[in-house]
């Protein structure tokens, strides 16, 4: 599950490697990527110049923005976590930001401490200006400050981006797992990686600028730790391990507490309205007309959806064009 367009002699880290942690880190990236094979828009979107290959980048990013209509809409922090989580396994959709989070996840499940997700950013000193290099990966052993304060995302997401305070460098030892390309290894290698990947740098480019690197001249690569506010419990961790089984090493389990939470609301997840899931496929071509293909049921699957109710002995509406559904989904997404 390596890109194909990786040069492998960047990367160092082998079956052999002598750091424990490096290869326990390595082993669980892997464990994160069988757990949850998801289809990727991201990686499609340097390739997506045949007409058949746009449609279906443009068809994952519809279910990628489904799936997040859905964990987003959840009430707190974890909540949100468990919906992503749950969303990707069922429909095995997902990006770089997903896969974090299932790594941050697997990584604490394991015993790893120290664990950050960050957003990457090239930072030019000359200029001090930042730019968005669109892509979050997991880091271990990044050691922040006690007092370091996390960048808000109203800030992240800006148009200037975070200041200098929120800016951070790895450790020697600092390693990086980053399930979206498969791959482990220290961040000082991870660099060299990073800068030639070529997936990476089209998803960065302007339109009509061809890039050789991801870092421009001048330019050195940074990175800024996201915190959403997620904080697991022994039961939170019980639940995961019975849920994402693939994800504990089975020298792990036993740390893992063995508690009851199946009468807990809180792991009582909604699932994601099929019929929406079927619009989208439909609208790029990849399923039939769904059944119910109406603008008052579809407005009222989005509400019972985010709600967490669902209808009971719904009665059906006279059909109306499916337009005016795709439409609606369009404004959703």
């Amino acid at each position: 599950m390596r890109n194909s367009d990786y040069n492998y002699r960047y990367n160092s880290l082998n079956f052999k490697a002598r750091n424990v942690s490096l290869r326990k880190a390595d082993d669980i990236c892997r464990r994160t990527m069988n757990e949850f094979p998801v289809y990727l828009s991201t990686r499609l979107k340097g390739y997506s110049t045949i007409a058949q290959e746009k449609n279906l980048y443009d068809f994952y990013e519809g279910m990628i923005s489904c799936v997040r209509q859905y964990y987003i809409s959840a009430d707190t922090a974890n909540g949100q976590l468990f919906r992503e989580l749950s969303a990707m396994k069922q429909q095995k959709t997902g990006n770089c930001a997903e896969l974090a989070d299932a790594s941050y996840v697997a990584l604490k499940m394991n015993g790893f401490k120290d664990v950050e997700r960050v957003s990457l950013f090239a930072y030019n000193p000359k200029e001090k200006t930042m730019r968005d290099l669109d892509h979050t990966a997991t880091m271990v052993n990044l050691d922040l400050p006690q007092n370091y304060t996390y960048c808000p995302l109203s800030i992240l997401n800006s148009k200037n981006g975070p200041s200098s305070e929120y800016r951070v460098y790895p450790k020697k030892d600092t390693i990086i797992v980053d399930s979206w390309c498969g791959m482990t290894d220290y961040a000082s290698n991870m660099k060299q990686i990073y800068n030639h990947n070529s997936t990476l740098i089209k998803n960065t480019e302007k339109k009509g600028q061809i890039q050789d690197t991801l870092l421009k001249k001048g330019e050195e690569l940074c990175y800024v730790p996201v915190s959403d506010g997620i904080y697991l419990n022994p039961m939170d961790y019980s639940y995961l391990n019975g849920t994402y089984k693939g994800l504990v090493k089975p020298a792990n389990k036993k740390n893992i507490p063995q508690i009851d939470y199946s009468q807990s609301y809180e792991y009582n997840l909604p699932y994601i309205s099929k019929y929406r899931i079927n619009c989208i496929r439909y609208e790029y071509g990849m399923k039939n007309a769904p059944s119910k293909n109406d603008y008052e049921v579809a407005k009222k699957m989005c509400i019972y959806e985010t709600f967490g109710i669902y209808p009971v002995d719904e009665k059906p509406v006279k059909k109306t064009l499916l337009d005016k559904t795709i439409a609606l989904f369009k404004r959703i997404f």
